[in-house]
């Protein structure tokens, strides 16, 4: 069986391939960069030296010495662009490595999506920092982070997680795919992480109306006969015509300053985003090029055109709106900008293109960059199978509940540091007790399996030898939290949450409750009783419950209800006046506790 450490000796081994690329790299732009400097310094050497004999000679050297410059300057360009493809490989190869080792990544963690309210994911370390999210995210973009948040963040219907798992096993074999698409976008920051699309429209919508005035547009077709009126005048009569020249010139001048702002403010936002189009462009090229067989990816890529050549080509979209962007910077240079604007109106030719791009695409582009966030929240998923080739895809089953898996581990916690278990709901037995002493690994357990379910429902691999599970909503009790803004004390939000609990239970039977000491912002007598009371409310309702706990009495219950709760404890052994933990799941109730040992051990008792 492949284990992590094969797969950080693949990574590293392609780091040191890449390493050697980049040097050839570095060698080749040197070379060409060199190169360059010697052409321009050769060409004008040999101008000044046949200027003196022909100067039909000397064009003819010039255009050499220019034709030869251009394309040493392409290739010197395209060697830097592979470059920095080659440096962002090494970088997203190191960041694997980081990831397995230390749980460390370099992509958003999530922590703006954590709610403490949420059914599970505060208790399940879903979202912030050391998550589960914070591990597999490998998206950059605002779509593909909230595409992922969402499916973090609530089980999807049965047949849209089984395709999502399909597409996930598609990608797992593509790792040369998903690092080149990676790179495409590598370089976006968290400031970047805005919806660009919605930004776009925005500024669109606000500031272009201007360009559809019906007198504007027309004066504008007019300007190019008037120029060619004017050259015509030229001919016979040169002050007149320089008079009407300059006149024009300075008319359209005013023209363009008088709408100045809102062509100001769409550059002041557009401007800088040539750079993130040509990124989202590389990435959504990787998408538009692929030869998907996964329902779910082939479906979502087909529903855009497939023909490159094609104008309604996403590709073509962003191509084309990233090359009007870069036309309207040209106005960044005063100088610049008066000339064009005074021959031939630049800045609302370019809005007049921006508006038709606006008119064409604008409600495209928003699917667009959703379906580049997908392919991101998809690769995310697949990477993570792609580093545990030990792990396995959960088998889901429908229709009834059913949980049932071998040699589950905590994915956040490394293979050599953990110890595996298997669990499985025996029905009728729904409700589950674990007792045990203090760090013999009762919270740990619940959430082992409450995040290898989370995985499962992601459509990704768990940290398990087999789990077999229905799709069903994950609900916690476990991290309760005083809230001293909304003047909540701890027990209020614990009673907060086991109405919310019930509430759930009452609409959906077929939810899992995942259950941590209830109750323990009271006192011992009324904590039991308490206890005992909402354990029974789930019986009585039909849930289904792993509940940890301390208090033996809990366990007891099932002398009460034999047919519907199953005891299971963590064990402790005492050696050599010191504890050991085997952390192991074994079927019964715990008989031994340390609370008095470990407040010997620092003086007390």
């Amino acid at each position: 069986m492949t284990t992590n450490v094969e797969v950080i000796q693949h990574y590293k081994a392609k780091i040191d391939d890449l390493s050697k690329e980049l040097k050839q790299l570095q060698l080749k732009s040197k070379r060409l960069s060199f190169g360059r400097l010697l052409i321009a310094l050769a060409g004008l050497i040999l101008i000044f030296v046949v200027g003196q004999i022909s100067v039909l000679l000397t064009i003819g050297v010039a255009l050499i010495t220019l034709i030869a410059f251009v394309m040493t300057v392409r290739k010197h360009d395209k060697v830097d662009q592979s470059l920095k493809e080659v440096k962002t490989l090494i970088r997203i190869n190191e960041n694997e490595i980081h990831a397995l080792l230390q749980f460390e990544n370099e992509y958003y963690n999530g922590a703006a999506f954590a709610h403490q309210g949420h059914f599970y994911t505060t208790d399940l370390d879903v979202f912030g920092v050391f998550s589960l999210y914070g591990v597999i995210n490998r998206c950059r973009s605002y779509h593909g982070n909230q595409i992922l948040n969402n499916w973090f963040s609530e089980p999807d219907q049965f047949s849209t997680i089984l395709e999502r798992t399909e597409a996930v096993k598609e990608l797992e074999k593509m790792e040369e795919w998903r690092q080149h698409f990676a790179a495409g976008l590598y370089e976006l920051k968290e400031k970047h992480n805005v919806n660009f699309a919605q930004e776009v429209t925005k500024e669109l919508n606000a500031n272009l109306n201007f360009t559809k005035g019906r007198g504007l547009r027309l004066y504008r077709k007019l300007v190019p006969i008037l120029w060619i009126g004017i050259v015509s005048l030229g001919f016979w009569d040169s002050l007149i015509a320089s008079r009407l020249a300059i006149t024009l010139g300075l008319l359209n001048v005013a023209i363009a300053m008088k709408f100045m702002n809102p062509i100001a403010q769409i550059q002041d936002k557009l401007s800088k985003s040539g750079l993130l189009l040509e990124r989202f462009s590389r990435s959504l090229h990787c998408i538009m090029n692929g030869d998907w067989k996964s329902s779910m990816l082939k479906s979502e890529v087909s529903a855009f055109v497939s023909n490159s050549s094609d104008p309604d080509h996403p590709v073509k979209i962003l191509g084309e709106l990233k090359k009007i962007i870069d036309q309207l910077d040209y106005r960044l240079n005063i100088i610049a900008a008066f000339l064009l604007n005074a021959v031939v109106l630049w800045d609302l030719i370019i809005m007049d293109r921006l508006a038709s791009w606006q008119e064409r695409n604008l409600s495209k582009i928003e699917s667009i960059f959703k379906l580049i966030g997908l392919f991101e929240a998809v690769s995310s998923l697949s990477t993570w199978a792609a580093n545990h080739p030990q792990y396995v895809y959960a088998s889901l089953v429908k229709d009834h509940f059913h949980l049932e898996g071998k040699g589950f581990r905590h994915p956040l916690i490394h293979e050599f540091q953990s110890v595996s278990n298997d669990f499985e709901i025996e029905e009728p037995r729904k409700i589950n007790i674990v007792t045990g002493s203090n760090m013999s690994g009762k919270s740990t357990f619940l959430r082992t399996i409450g995040t290898n379910m989370v995985l499962g429902f992601l459509g990704t691999k768990v940290a398990a030898e087999h789990l077999s599970s229905s799709v069903v909503q994950l609900m916690s009790y476990m991290r309760i939290k005083d809230a001293l803004e909304e003047n909540v004390s701890t027990f209020k939000a614990e009673l907060n949450r086991v109405e919310l609990m019930l509430s759930l239970v009452n609409s959906d039977a077929h939810c899992l409750i995942l259950i941590d000491e209830m109750l323990r912002g009271t006192n011992s007598k009324d904590k039991l009783k308490g206890s005992i009371n909402i354990t029974k409310r789930l019986i009585d309702q039909g849930a289904y419950a792993l509940i940890a706990t301390h208090d033996i009495k809990l366990a007891e219950l099932a002398n009460e209800f034999p047919e519907a709760i199953c005891n299971y404890y963590f064990d402790i052994d005492f050696e050599d006046g010191d504890l050991k933990f085997d952390y192991k799941l074994k079927k019964g109730i715990c008989e031994n506790f340390n609370a008095s040992f470990l407040l010997k051990q620092i003086g007390i008792g």
